[in-house]
């Protein structure tokens, strides 16, 4: 099997690091042009344009913060100044706080509320528009097994994952007769450096749950090679779904 990606422009939200800066190296190696985004991480952004200049890929690289709708707009316009269209966006970015419910702060809940799901909804928002204009386009949202499940000290966090995939399937009914797919996918347990294995303060109870977290196998391959996938003209006439990429069953 052949997975061409040559030419196609490609977002990635939240691609200075983790499991954004691993498709945006892996769709380079594919010959796609590529947005690297980033809003606080710079250094890790420097570092993967460091690897795109190397390959000789055309890239751009966009400082946004994808909650604040002005900056998300600009973000969208010098996309479209560089390349003129956006085949594929994958809506990535996200942060996770730990804490139970009853210490959550307001501040806490709203920063990853809104950037996991007010960022995933503004940048469908204005970055669909040119999908729409094409007749064609693909939505990819990063979401997490958390989603379904729910997650012990970090409520926030699942339920801004539940809301991806609302927003997800609602979209999918919206944009389907403008052949546009919007897909999700939840990955399990992947070791991508999120900020909340280091906040402090945690005390003990969260020591077993951080030692299985850091146990687990690392399925970044096997997720970037299904989004690699959903990413190619071999995968069509699918809208609407959510993929789990997990070995838990």
């Amino acid at each position: 099997m052949n997975v061409q990606l040559n030419d196609k422009v490609i977002v990635v939200t939240g691609s200075s690091r983790g499991i954004g800066a691993a498709l945006i190296r892996r769709f380079a190696d594919e010959k796609a042009k590529v947005v690297l985004n980033y809003c606080n991480s710079k250094d890790f952004a420097e570092e993967v344009s460091h690897y795109l200049e190397n390959n000789n890929v055309e890239f751009l690289v966009y400082k946004a913060d994808v909650s604040q709708e002005n900056e998300v707009r600009g973000f969208y316009k010098a996309v479209k100044r560089k390349f003129g269209k956006i085949d594929i966006l994958i809506n990535n970015a996200g942060i996770c706080k730990t804490s139970s419910v009853i210490t959550t702060t307001e501040v806490n809940w709203d920063n990853v509320v809104n950037t996991n799901l007010k960022g995933a909804f503004l940048c469908t928002k204005y970055f669909a528009k040119d999908m729409i204009r094409q007749g064609k386009g693909k939505i990819i949202n990063i979401s997490s097994r958390y989603s379904d499940t729910g997650a012990m000290w970090q409520a926030s966090y699942a339920v801004s994952k539940a809301g991806v995939t609302a927003l997800t399937k609602t979209v999918a009914k919206e944009l389907g007769e403008f052949d546009i797919l919007v897909n999700s996918v939840c990955p399990g347990q992947i070791n991508t450096g999120l900020e909340y294995l280091n906040e402090k303060g945690m005390d003990v109870m969260y020591e077993k749950e951080i030692k299985d977290y850091l146990q687990n196998v690392n399925y970044m391959d096997a997720l970037l090679n299904f989004i690699t996938y959903m990413c190619s003209d071999l995968f069509h006439s699918i809208t609407g779904q959510v993929f789990f990429i997990d070995s838990r069953i």
